[in-house]
């Protein structure tokens, strides 16, 4: 029951939506009813509203025009259940496997949210103070933990960030080199613990 109908991810009213192509769809339900008015029927029969259950893309092929529709797997699924017959039960169950293999994979990392500006201004001079091989792990090790700061909610981080980055530079600074980093890591990681204990 693999790959039965193709399902791709295409944008739907702003959000990356699971969807087929309806022609496909179309094909494997082997309706008899010619495509186009198959499917301009069914979406007026049903309500289906252009860009929440559909989409309908419009190209020209060889110079004549063509019109794609794809359809969301909610649409497909109450189109196969209109069909009544074995190859429609059989979409429909195949649409509900799929979406239950899709919530299965680990959601995607949510992108992350900007700093105060702050601190990000105070973030911004302490990477351009550095120089050399170590720039990049430095801007990730100090962006990280002001990050943490932030995170952990601390009385403020912007002060916070200040304190124990100054405490470090001395150590950033005589170790340029990339080995170093991690110990430089844990350094910061370790004075941020410290003084979030003290002010907790």
């Amino acid at each position: 029951m693999d790959n039965l109908i193709p399902i791709a991810s295409r944008t739907f009213s702003g959000h990356p939506t699971q969807s087929v192509n309806a022609e496909k769809f179309w094909t494997f339900l082997s309706v008899s009813t010619p495509f186009h008015k198959w499917i301009t029927r069914r979406i007026s029969e049903y309500d289906f509203i252009q860009g929440e259950d559909y989409l309908l893309q419009r190209a020209r092929t060889k110079g004549r025009p063509r019109s794609d529709y794809y359809l969301t797997l909610d649409m497909a699924k109450e189109l196969a259940m209109v069909e009544r017959n074995d190859k429609g039960r059989q979409a429909r169950r195949y649409f509900i496997d799929c979406e239950k293999q899709l919530k299965k994979r680990p959601a995607l990392p949510k992108p992350e949210e900007p700093l105060p500006s702050e601190l990000q201004r105070l973030l911004d001079e302490k990477i351009g103070f550095y120089t050399g091989q170590a720039h990049i792990a430095i801007k990730r090790s100090l962006t990280a933990s002001a990050r943490s700061a932030v995170a952990r909610g601390t009385p403020d981080p912007v002060y916070l960030f200040d304190m124990w980055s100054d405490k470090a530079e001395t150590t950033l600074l005589l170790k340029q080199d990339v080995h170093s980093i991690a110990a430089v890591s844990k350094f910061l990681s370790g004075e941020l613990l410290k003084f979030h204990d003290r002010v907790g």
